[in-house]
């Protein structure tokens, strides 16, 4: 049994419809709507999970659209003064390959490849900007041969409840986060002003000193289409992720590994 799927067995996701639509230009869309696990918020934190093995359409087939959004234990959209959502969905198709050592992840088609490995929901807020992929494209999934498909959703969001600057909480200044270690525990530059390496999973945001510290239920709500593959009916679509000027370091570490910096900076545009 492959590591992944050890992983996997205690994050099932939960579809509650399955539907089909007639026939669009000769094809027949399908459609489902999916919930990640519950998981709680309190006012101020910052939660970061990952589910693996999520469910997702099987087969090989065309996705055409992808939308998401974060609701309560009522099924309730979290409104965006009490919420705000970074990178999240991460819908990253991975493939499990028969080797000890489990799996890796499909990257996309670059520039950014290795840094934005993402399929979608990549960016500072992606809810109410569905993807739709219009015919005749299709992001082309399914069963290769000798490898066994899985998704990986990942959430990151952040509770906005009672906190006294959402704005400044959502783009994780460093000074309401009060943080002085990166996620892996390396010490943040003095000249950092914020960004994600203020507000990783548990990181918390300065809240109001009345604030009451209630939790809440959440899960991440999503919504698929996709059609049969038909390679008559559809052209494969190639997923790249756009980011800032970037330049790549490569440097080798002690046990010989070659590891990458991407430091981001403004160039002049040269003239046309």
């Amino acid at each position: 049994m492959f590591r992944v799927v050890l992983l996997s067995l205690a994050t099932l996701i939960l579809v509650i419809l399955a539907s089909t639509s007639p026939c669009t230009n000769g094809y027949q869309i399908k459609k489902g709507v999916f919930y990640t696990p519950r998981f709680e918020m309190t006012p101020g934190i910052s939660v970061v999970k990952y589910y693996y093995n999520s469910d997702f359409p099987r087969g090989h087939i065309a996705l055409k659209s992808f939308r998401a959004e974060l609701v309560d234990d009522k099924g309730q959209v979290l409104p965006y003064s009490d919420s705000h959502n970074l990178t999240i969905p991460d819908l990253i198709e991975s493939e499990v390959l028969p080797k000890v050592d489990g799996f890796i992840e499909v990257e996309n088609s670059r520039p950014c490849n290795g840094v934005n490995r993402p399929y979608f929901g990549l960016g500072t807020e992606m809810r109410g900007t569905p993807t739709v992929v219009p015919d005749p494209y299709g992001i082309e999934v399914g069963d290769p041969a000798g490898i066994d498909e899985r998704w990986i959703v990942v959430v990151h969001a952040i509770d906005l409840r009672d906190t006294g600057h959402k704005i400044q909480c959502a783009e994780c200044m460093r000074d309401l986060y009060n943080v002085t270690l990166d996620q892996f525990g390396k010490p943040l530059k003095p000249d950092y002003k914020g960004g994600m390496s203020c507000c990783y999973a548990n990181c918390q945001c300065k809240v109001k000193e009345d604030a009451l510290i209630v939790a809440r239920g959440v899960r991440l709500r999503y919504f698929l289409e996709w059609a049969d593959w038909d390679t008559s009916l559809f052209l494969p679509v190639r997923v790249h992720m756009l980011d800032v000027t970037d330049q790549l370091k490569k440097f080798k570490t002690p046990n010989g590994e070659i590891q990458t910096i991407h430091d981001c900076k403004l160039v002049e545009a040269p003239p046309l």
